[in-house]
């Protein structure tokens, strides 16, 4: 973890809240917060929260449980809060 990231981890599964990713004046632009599973498959929060996928051009796609939409939905909170502090 740097000054600029804070990672958050389940078994195989990853958000990662990245305040490089953060840009005040285009809040459209970037992805602060992600999701990876193995290395091998990523998402957005948003998109993995809400469509319950992440995606890989090799590997096709990866559905998530519930359980981890819950956790994911769980950590959240402190993720925007890690991302909303000044460095």
């Amino acid at each position: 973890m740097s000054d600029n990231t804070k990672t958050f981890r389940k078994g195989k599964l990853t958000l990662t809240a990245d305040k490089r990713q953060v840009f005040p004046d285009d809040p459209g632009n970037g992805t602060p917060l992600m999701v990876d599973y193995d290395g091998k498959y990523y998402a957005s929060y948003n998109c993995a929260v809400n469509e319950g996928y992440l995606h890989s051009g090799d590997n096709g796609d990866k559905r998530l449980s519930d359980k981890q939409i819950e956790w994911l939905s769980s950590v959240e909170a402190e993720a925007e809060a890690f991302l909303e502090a000044s460095s």
